[in-house]
């Protein structure tokens, strides 16, 4: 996820679907002149939870199998549930605001042809919407066309003393601040990413 979490980071824009949850703070650093650490952070904690998961999916393959087939149509509807209250309650300070947008984006998943029935879901006749709302045309919407209509003015980062976006490697005291979150994310991460209809943007946002 390192190359999605790159314009995340420097832009406010995230480059794959599970880089959202890196705008959260990866951009505030940005704004602060620590793009270069942000970046370097990332590429670790991407490394970190990469391994990890390899390990786990490599060792318990047929156990995990065996957990997805368990999974009934009412624990999928559980785990959407889940996964719209976890995006709405890291929304900010409002949590009206945040269940408005995770039902709005709601609204944007229906549209398309139903996978069980095949009936169109608010298609309007056109046919271009049967396939759905493609991920990254909402995410160039929310976060690109915005983010470029704000730094027309002064960039958010402009008042910083210093500003690099060079790669910063973590030293060795960050990697002991890292060690504790990157445990508890890559843990937290591959048992909700390997969960049938969570995903892995779901999975980020609660690591």
């Amino acid at each position: 996820e390192y190359g999605g979490s790159i314009p995340a980071i420097l832009i406010r824009t995230p480059g794959t679907n599970s880089a959202s949850a890196t705008v959260i703070d990866g951009f505030e650093m940005a704004k602060q002149g620590k793009a270069g650490e942000a970046l370097g952070i990332s590429l670790v904690s991407g490394l970190v939870g990469g391994l990890f998961g390899l390990v786990v999916l490599v060792l318990a393959t047929e156990s995990l199998a065996k957990v997805a087939l368990a999974f009934t149509p009412a624990a999928y509807f559980s785990l959407g549930i889940l996964g719209l209250s976890v995006i709405a309650g890291l929304s900010g300070g409002s949590l009206l605001k945040g269940l408005i947008a995770a039902c709005t984006g709601l609204m944007i998943a229906f549209i398309g042809s139903d996978p069980v029935a095949g009936v169109s879901r608010f298609t309007f006749g056109s046919a271009d919407l049967l396939d759905g709302v493609k991920p990254i045309f909402v995410m160039v919407g929310l976060f690109a066309v915005t983010e470029m209509l704000v730094q027309i003015g002064e960039p958010a980062w402009a008042k910083a003393d210093k500003v690099t976006s060079r790669l910063k490697l973590p030293d060795w005291a960050m990697w002991k601040r890292l060690f504790r979150p990157q445990a508890i994310g890559a843990a937290v991460g591959t048992i909700e990413g390997v969960t049938p209809g969570a995903g892995g943007t779901v999975a980020a946002f609660m690591a």
